[in-house]
């Protein structure tokens, strides 16, 4: 099998190693659609990484003593590697688990855990059916294109009535502002970035911002009449972009944080968050009880979804996939194993 890996100084390296053989738990997928998060970034500041990937879907090619699934199920693969007996992995919330299971340990050296390869091992909780007529490219955004803002929106409640402001139009984003069409909101994307905010339109906002400019703000308010954004996910993973959103929101407004940032955020809370009666809540990712919903959701959306796929590239073209990525011209990117 094929498994792509990173070097220092942005050296991409494909392997070529035997298949690993499923055992205990631990189901071997073949996997057919990887789309790409954010792995460029560590390709873009000369990273090494030896496990890649953390989204797919495929096909079962051996469930090994698993009762869950049969070889030729279609799944896909959640991310993490959770306990699935803490209190957060019981409630629903894995992606919060803090006793994460350790892949190398428990295959002894064989870990086979990162997406961008042909076949991966993964624990069958960490599987989901996918439903016979939904396209695996389609089914692979319940990680990280749809997951993450499905789980915001799901979080405040958001519906037909709400103003909902999307700030930061990566993939990620541009999944909040499918989500929001969705559910009937009035949609307003804002990014700097022209390019990402045309294809907002596409997918459906009513309106786009760029937050760079004087009278961003005010244009947010105006388009809301008046009142500011009733829900905000903030996608963009920066300071400007979060303190945009918690300016924007509306009286009782809901501020969902989905973006990952290693910057402070100035936000007075005292201030600005009580006197609005704001909510701001950290959104990583859904719980699995609403993982059923997501699925229906991204049965009604597929067309969308085939505008947000906006380029496909063969596995062993990784570098070319992430030299696009960096233009910060493109919408979600899928590598092809096979």
């Amino acid at each position: 099998m094929i498994e792509m890996r990173l070097a220092a100084d942005k050296a991409v390296q494909c392997f070529e190693r035997p298949v690993p053989a499923a055992r205990g738990d631990w189901v071997l997928v073949k996997l057919l659609s990887v789309p790409m998060c954010n792995e460029y970034h560590g390709y873009a500041e000369g990273q090494a990484a030896g496990v890649l990937g953390h989204e797919a879907a495929g096909v079962v090619e051996d469930p090994a003593v698993s009762g869950r699934f049969k070889a030729g199920d279609r799944v896909v693969v959640m991310p993490q590697l959770p306990c699935g007996h803490c209190r957060v992995c019981l409630e629903g919330e894995y992606i919060h688990c803090r006793q994460q299971r350790a892949a190398e340990a428990e295959l002894e050296g064989d870990a086979a855990a990162g997406t961008f390869a042909q076949y991966m091992l993964k624990p069958a909780d960490q599987l989901v059916p996918v439903p016979d007529a939904m396209p695996l490219d389609h089914a692979a955004m319940a990680c990280c294109g749809l997951g993450p803002s499905f789980g915001a929106l799901e979080r405040m409640q958001v519906d037909g009535d709400a103003a909902l402001l999307v700030s930061g139009l990566g993939p990620v984003g541009l999944g909040g502002v499918i989500g929001g069409r969705h559910r009937k909101s009035l949609v307003v994307a804002s990014d700097p970035n022209p390019w990402r905010r045309q294809l907002a339109l596409d997918l459906g906002a009513d309106h786009v911002v760029d937050p760079s400019r004087d009278g961003a703000l005010a244009e947010v308010m105006d388009l809301t009449g008046g009142r500011g954004a009733d829900a905000a996910i903030e996608c963009s993973g920066t300071v400007p972009g979060q303190e945009f959103c918690i300016e924007a929101s509306a009286v009782k407004g809901r501020v969902a944080v989905v973006g990952s940032s290693k910057g402070h955020a100035s936000v007075h809370l005292g201030g600005t968050v009580l006197f609005k009666g704001l909510t701001i809540i950290g959104s990583w990712h859904y719980n699995r009880a609403s993982t059923h919903r997501l699925l229906d959701q991204i049965g009604l959306v597929g067309n969308s979804i085939d505008r947000m796929i906006t380029h496909r590239f063969a596995l062993t073209d990784l570098r070319e996939a992430w030299e696009l990525q960096c233009t910060g011209e493109c919408g979600k990117v899928v590598l092809q194993p096979w």
